[in-house]
């Protein structure tokens, strides 16, 4: 802040106080003008900066949903392959993507082959099935989904295929893999049923409902 004497107008000093007086309110409006410049500067450089930052992360997480899009897809192709095409979704849960992922081709082929041809062919027959009618829509449209929540239960299914297998191609080969399945499923419930593990109940369950599976399969194919 500058104080001007000012003076009369008739006295010789007035015309250069009005001088003085008219060069600072100039400089004053000049400063203020600078100022506010050098602030709006630095609002458009602010926003700037926070537009071109949102601008990162939105190319960031389209690259980053870009890339889940093409795994996901991945994914999906590898495994619907041998999924029935009346299931809808995204399969790329536990345990169903752990279990197919961990199968040799030979065991891709056997599942495919049970997915394909033995679950239309199951339904079909399968006495409590056909006693629920209608109502059976869902839990047949959607077996191995439903299934899938056990993978013992899903291993049960390559024991089916190849019992399947050996039948309508009368391939020893897969008779005597069939037979390894259910060896194994009887040594696992047996080893399951003495265990005291909290899972173990469960583990039994499922693995004596793949016994009674393939006993019954089994059962139908000798008496039809």
């Amino acid at each position: 802040m500058k104080f001007i004497t000012m003076v009369h107008p008739a006295q010789k000093d007035s015309a250069n106080l009005r001088r003085q007086a008219h060069s600072h309110a100039a400089r004053v409006a000049h400063a203020r003008a600078r100022r506010r410049r050098m602030v709006e500067h630095t609002q458009r450089r602010e926003i700037l900066g926070v537009a071109e930052g949102d601008s990162e992360v939105a190319d960031s997480e389209e690259r980053m949903s870009s890339n889940w899009k093409n795994l996901e897809s991945f994914v999906r192709d590898e495994i619907t392959l041998v999924l029935p095409p009346n299931i809808s979704g995204a399969f790329e849960h536990e345990p169903l993507a752990s279990f197919l992922g961990s199968l040799t081709p030979r065991e891709h082929y056997m599942f495919q082959h049970y997915v394909q041809v033995v679950v239309p062919e199951m339904l079909s027959q399968c006495p409590v099935l056909n006693y629920m009618g209608k109502h059976n829509d869902h839990v047949r449209n959607n077996w191995v989904l439903l299934s899938s929540a056990d993978t013992d239960f899903l291993k049960g299914f390559l024991l089916a295929a190849c019992r399947h297998l050996s039948t309508i191609k009368s391939e020893k080969e897969y008779a005597e893999i069939a037979i390894q399945y259910k060896l194994r499923y009887i040594q696992d419930l047996r080893r399951t049923i003495l265990s005291d593990g909290p899972s173990s109940r469960r583990e039994a369950v499922t693995r004596a409902l793949v016994l009674a599976f393939d006993d019954w399969q089994e059962a139908v194919k000798y008496l039809a």
